[in-house]
């Protein structure tokens, strides 16, 4: 089982290349993984960081990509980049964490293709709560597989990625597969975090906020065109499982 993941970025290549350095390491098989970044086209910074560190990835086996965007979406319609990584992705689910996650427990991805293995012949998306926002009380890292994508054909219709998904599940009946993989989210604006693991509890320190994070969606999936987005890909995953009996 292939698994992708996508990071829209822009604007933020230590971070990024930092990010994808944990994801990197930490895989148990980096073969079976795809690595896409979704960058503007005026973003040299971050276009030179990734060509520079793509032979090194090579060292773990891992292979990065990326896409240029020829339209400058910024962070209020971060779906336009989602939707993008659609078109290329080539794994069995694309994953769509931030630039600013790193996971923690060695061999994630051998995590994910136990969970999703069984899952692979209908829609379903998937859910990461990470270790220091269980306070939120619902996962903020989230993906799909790749039936889903085949009957929906879209990523995701809003910018809240967390927020669509689960919409959409509760709509059509879709499954939920909550994977219990470690990972931390270092938000922006944040100036320390706590979290627990192993009993141990941790303090974590957030990352500068950058002016970008804040920016109004152009969709929101709980009103408006989000909502309709949510809707009419919720048909589309009822009228599969209706034929299919699910």
């Amino acid at each position: 089982m292939k698994i992708t993941i996508s990071f829209a970025t822009r604007g933020r290549a230590s971070e990024l290349i930092f990010c994808l350095s944990s994801y990197i390491i930490n895989a148990a098989d980096n073969s079976n993984v795809e690595y896409i970044c979704m960058v503007d086209y005026d973003d040299t910074e971050t276009i030179q960081a990734i060509e520079k560190v793509r032979p090194i990835a090579h060292v773990y086996g891992a292979e990065i990509k990326y896409y240029v965007s020829d339209t400058v979406h910024e962070y209020k319609e971060l779906e336009r980049y989602h939707n993008k990584a659609g078109e290329h992705f080539t794994g069995d689910c694309i994953f769509l964490p931030g630039d600013d996650t790193f996971p923690i427990t060695k061999g994630w991805d051998t995590d994910i293709r136990i969970a999703l293995t069984p899952y692979l012949s209908e829609p379903v998306w998937i859910g990461i709560i990470s270790l220091n926002e269980y306070w939120k009380g619902y996962a903020t890292m989230a993906g799909i597989n790749r039936k889903w994508y085949e009957i929906t054909n879209v990523v995701t219709g809003t910018r809240d990625t967390d927020g669509f998904l689960p919409r959409v599940a509760q709509l059509s009946g879709a499954k939920h597969i909550q994977l219990s993989v470690d990972f931390i989210h270092l938000q922006r604006g944040k100036k320390e975090m706590n979290y627990t693991k192993d009993g141990k509890l941790y303090t974590i320190y957030g990352l500068p906020n950058d002016g970008k994070s804040r920016m109004p969606a152009t969709y929101n999936s709980a009103e408006g065109e989000g909502l309709q987005r949510v809707q009419k890909a919720a048909n589309k995953i009822k009228e599969w499982m209706v034929e299919n009996e699910k």
